[in-house]
């Protein structure tokens, strides 16, 4: 419609894509946009102070700052557009009056629309400013806290290690009394083969009920699956006697429009009967759908509750019900169709002169609507280049407020990801450490118990022998103090005596070095005792891990066979049923759709009734019309 101005226009690369912009002076004059002199460009543009970059105006999170650059846009607005556009160093090709044409073009509402604009655009400026001072603060105000949960874990994490030295020293200490748990070790192996044995029997018993139901279900699928497909199978051929003719009726019908097509003289008069004839017949096989549908709901539901041979019967009384009713529907469709082909051979005349006066009409319309869309698009293409304007004075300051924005963000982040990450690896050290800490007092607690026990049942033991050992002793003892008396009255009594007693005391004494004989005998005798039940505990050992690992492998390998097995099974059985209401619902739909059409149908015929018993059709035409 005009001189379009054109815009330079550069790629700024981001990080999160490249955006075109159009290319503004570094420094606008401030005297040239309205603002006082006292202003300058330093109020309008981000200054730096130091080595940081100073906010800009709207990237205060406080109401005062957001109130200042709500001001400075409207005074740039104003200025803007009362100075009119002024010359950019890049636009030197445009023509002289490219500018005062655009002024003079400037409607009013797309000032306020430049103002909705600008507004917009100030709104998400300062929020998202506002949202990364909050992110900034909220961090800075949590990495206190962070740092003394990271020094209190460091604490915690010392008294552990501290704890858990003294827990293994404690272990070391008690790891010496393992020699002295035999008969414990060996009660226990003879309790976990008899817990082991009962275990196997109860998984075996386990076992066969599971094989007794596996075999039980597999019966029941098999007569569900009997049953539904003799269902189905009966239902498929009677849907396929019934699409084979409803197609072959429908064919007819197509063959009878296209003979109403060939007689029709008029072109443009066929083609509106053919349409016609066509949405008729669509609407009518709709409603033969539907009824379809709706009796093969009907007839699901009533296989849905069949128990014996009557309810059978009944069923297929009602389709052939259904059957008839659809016969009778395509009779009076035939009907209807030879009647509104009469019909349509005395309204020619009629709808040949309308369809002129309309296609007039409306030729006079498209080109009133195309004349005003003409002008509608050249007002739009003004707009357009005013708003263009406005966006090429925004854009640069939107540009530095997201490349800051950007600037901030990687080295937030960084900071999260490194701080979350020291946070993981301290949970995971506390949490490792709390649960060792846990195993090794269960462990010692478990040892201590188990070594009490022992150390009881040795002194027990130990006292036994000692009052078995005395009274043997005080026996000899007191045969001894026996023999001396008797040795005393016999030295008493007669030196032969004495040389009795004297042998017999040489006699004693060869039994006492016997006995420290048998003593040392013993002694060694312990010791082997006591390395052999060293042997037998490190064997026992052994073979109650091998015996916990075999029965653990045993058990958890045929639970999860069993437990394969039955979620195969039921999935099996989810598909299989899922089929079966896949079917279900697509029969039901096509059913609904055959009852549709149907009804289409007999409200057409009524409206045909009704129409011509108001055009003054004769009766005996009406009245074939309605049966």
């Amino acid at each position: 419609g005009g001189t379009r101005p054109l815009i330079y226009r550069t790629n700024v690369s981001t990080g999160m894509g490249q955006h075109q912009h159009p290319v503004t002076p570094a420094h606008p004059d401030p005297v040239r946009l309205g603002v006082p002199p006292a202003v300058g460009a330093q109020q309008l543009l981000p200054s730096h102070a130091g080595s940081g970059q100073a906010p800009l105006p709207h990237q205060s999170s406080s109401p005062q700052g957001q109130q200042h650059f709500q001001d400075a846009s409207a005074k740039l607005q104003v200025a803007d557009q009362a100075a009119g556009p002024r010359p950019s160093p890049i636009d030197t090709d445009l023509p002289p009056n490219s500018w005062n044409y655009a002024a003079t073009c400037l409607p009013a509402d797309n000032a306020r629309k430049a103002d909705a604009l600008t507004q917009r655009i100030d709104d998400a400026l300062f929020r998202i400013t506002s949202q990364v001072s909050d992110a900034i603060s909220q961090l800075g105000t949590e990495l206190p806290q962070l740092w003394h949960e990271h020094s209190e874990r460091k604490r915690a994490l010392d008294a552990c290690s501290a704890r858990m030295e003294s827990v293994e020293k404690l272990l070391s200490d008690e790891m010496t009394m393992r020699r002295e748990l035999e008969r414990s070790l060996r009660s226990d192996a003879d309790r976990l083969s008899q817990s082991q044995a009962n275990c196997q029997a109860r998984v075996e018993v386990l076992e066969d009920d599971l094989q007794d139901e596996a075999r039980q279900r597999q019966v029941m699928a098999d007569m569900l699956q009997e049953n539904h497909r003799n269902g189905f199978k009966k239902s498929s051929e009677m849907f396929s006697e019934l699409e084979a003719s409803l197609h072959s009726r429908l064919e007819g019908e197509a063959e009878c429009r296209e003979s109403l097509e060939r007689q029709l003289g008029v072109q443009r008069v066929d083609r509106e009967k053919g349409i016609e004839l066509q949405a008729l017949l669509s609407s009518r096989v709709l409603l033969l759908e539907q009824n379809l549908s709706q009796e093969t709901q009907a007839r699901y539901d009533l296989e849905a509750s069949l128990t014996t041979k009557a309810d059978a019967e009944r069923l297929e009384v009602m389709l052939r019900t259904s059957i008839s009713r659809v016969d009778v529907l395509e009779k009076s469709l035939t009907e209807e169709a030879d009647t509104r082909y009469e019909a349509d051979k005395t309204m020619n005349k009629d709808l040949c002169e309308q369809i002129d006066s309309e296609i007039e009409r409306l030729n006079e319309t498209v080109l009133r609507e195309m004349r005003e869309r003409m002008d509608g698009q050249k007002t739009m293409r003004e707009e357009v280049q005013v708003q263009q304007q406005c966006l090429m004075r925004l854009t640069p300051r939107v540009d530095e407020a997201f490349i800051e924005l950007q600037t901030e963000l990687p080295r937030l982040r960084e900071e999260l990801r490194l701080q979350k990450t020291l946070w993981d690896k301290f949970a995971e050290e506390f949490g490792e450490t709390v649960l060792r800490m846990e195993k090794v007092e269960t462990d010692l607690s478990e040892e201590v118990n188990t070594r009490r026990d022992a150390g009881r049942a040795l002194s027990h033991e130990v006292r036994e022998q000692f009052r078995a050992e005395a009274s043997r002793m005080d026996s000899q003892v007191s045969l001894v103090q026996k023999l001396q008396e008797e040795f005393r009255s016999y030295a008493e009594s007669t030196r032969l005596d004495v040389r009795a007693a004297r042998e017999m005391v040489e006699h004693l004494a060869d039994d006492v070095g016997q006995a420290g004989d048998t003593v040392d005998r013993l002694g060694g005798q312990v010791r082997s005792a006591q390395e052999q039940r060293v042997l037998q505990t490190a064997d026992v050992e052994k073979r109650l891990g091998t015996m916990q690992s075999w029965l653990e492998s045993a058990v958890v390998s045929r639970i999860n066979e069993i437990d394969l097995a039955l979620r195969r099974e039921m999935t099996e059985r989810s598909s299989v049923t899922k089929q079966v209401l896949d079917a279900g619902a697509h029969n039901s739909e096509r059913w609904c759709q055959m009852q549709s059409k149907v009804d289409a149908l007999l409200l057409d015929v009524q409206r045909l009734a009704s129409w011509r018993g108001d055009r003054g059709v004769p009766e005996a035409l009406s009245a074939t019309t309605l049966t």
